[in-house]
């Protein structure tokens, strides 16, 4: 077992991003590199690394010293708690996990381990190895909406709730504007014109976008990490020359991961959202084999996925 920095851990991206692939059980792409540390850099505030690669893989944590003086290791996303922070061979990384824990003695109070599907092996040999010396709690439990694109997307689109679809046909015969690949920009290029188009619509318009939200700089750290691999999915829907509406995803290990999207406010009779994600699963249909919507609590995700995958928080304290 070796200690390195998040730096250190960024420069070993793609072996952590292979360890990651090769898991099951856990929320994928927000165990990645790309998510977790643009999260540990652009959204968390200053904490210290506790992040080790050891033979079997990596364990990726931040140790977090709260107002009320409680010492806690945190995953690098502790905001939403997607992401797994053991990442491995399932056998070995909850021996390891241990082993760390042991070498930090009385330095740390709890553990909050997230991004882990309940009935998951690798989930239950943490458990067993982490119940011999401390005391576990389960947290809450995190859905994701899904759905599956193995069969292509006539086959996901059959699926999809009659009127849904009947809806899309008619946004479609009656949409007058273009659709242009963004990820052909700049980087610096498109982000202007993400937050050009959400300054615009309802989400810039009652500050609840990711520039008003303070998520701004987590967004430009992660892209700036996968726009040169090419991972990048973006479109814009343009009227003439002004951009109107766009979606922005990424696609890691043939899941497609939506992030964002947004429309003027002042075109929100044309169902662009909702024409934004299909026309975005129809070019991606053969390249990717889930789209994965985020996170619950929103009533439109349920009409484009086909189930909801949930992961489990788990406290640990000494």
């Amino acid at each position: 077992m070796e200690r390195i920095l998040l730096n250190q851990l960024k420069g070993e991206s793609r072996q952590f991003d292979d360890c990651v692939k090769a898991m099951g059980g856990i929320d994928t792409f927000c165990s990645s590199s790309f998510w977790g540390i643009a999260a540990a850099k652009g959204l968390m505030g200053p904490r210290e690394d506790v992040i080790c690669k050891h033979d079997a893989g990596y364990i990726t944590l931040m140790k977090n010293v709260y107002p009320d003086g409680l010492r806690v290791l945190e995953p690098l996303e502790a905001m939403w708690g997607l992401g797994a922070s053991v990442i491995g061979d399932e056998k070995e990384s909850g021996l390891v996990l241990v082993e760390l824990l042991d070498s930090l003695g009385d330095s740390w109070d709890a553990l909050v381990l997230t991004g882990f599907e309940k009935a998951s092996f690798h989930f239950r040999s943490i458990v067993q190895a982490l119940s011999k010396d401390y005391k576990l709690q389960l947290g809450a439990e995190v859905g994701r909406h899904q759905a599956s694109l193995t069969k292509g997307f006539d086959d996901y689109w059959s699926k999809r709730p009659r009127q849904h679809r009947k809806n899309l046909r008619q946004i479609e015969k009656n949409m007058p504007f273009d659709v242009v690949d963004g990820s052909k920009l700049s980087l610096e290029e498109a982000i202007t014109k993400i937050i050009d188009v959400e300054r615009r619509s309802w989400k810039g318009i009652e500050r609840v976008g990711i520039e008003a939200s303070q998520l701004i700089d987590f967004y430009k750290a992660m892209l700036r990490m996968m726009w040169p691999l090419g991972m990048v999915e973006l479109l814009f829907v343009k009227d003439g020359l002004w951009d109107v509406g766009f979606i922005l995803g990424a696609v890691f290990n043939r899941i497609y991961r939506g992030l964002q999207f947004a429309y003027d406010a002042n075109y929100r009779t044309y169902g662009l959202g909702h024409y934004c994600q299909w026309m975005q699963l129809q070019r991606l249909s053969r390249d990717v084999d889930v789209y994965d919507l985020g996170t619950e609590g929103l009533d439109y995700k349920k009409k484009w996925s086909d189930t909801v995958v949930r992961t489990i928080n788990l406290h640990v304290f000494r």
